[in-house]
């Protein structure tokens, strides 16, 4: 099946698997930070949009870096944050 957002070479060789993390791993902490993102937004009370923007820009992040060279905690955060600049949603810190 054909996607049309990522070339087909970024989807199956990832710089996390280049640099030996498993597929499983990397599939797991790819939803850690998805769940982390999501209750982040629900907690800060952002919309739906904002979140799913912000998923979606934690996922494009780890097509082009590696997992070993940014942690996932501090990269599902930064994801978010820049969603709701995107997304024009202001939030400020907590």
């Amino acid at each position: 099946m054909p996607t049309y957002v990522m070339p087909e070479e970024l989807l199956a060789e990832t710089p996390s698997r280049l640099v030996g993390i498993p597929e499983e791993d990397e599939k797991t902490n790819r939803i850690f930070g998805c769940e982390l993102i999501a209750l982040a937004g629900i907690m800060l009370r952002v919309s739906q949009a904002t979140i799913n923007t912000g998923q979606i820009l934690f996922h494009r992040f780890y097509y082009r870096k590696s997992m070993i060279d940014h942690k996932v905690l501090p990269v599902a955060m930064t994801a978010l944050f820049l969603a709701t600049k995107v997304e024009e949603e202001q939030r400020g810190p907590r």
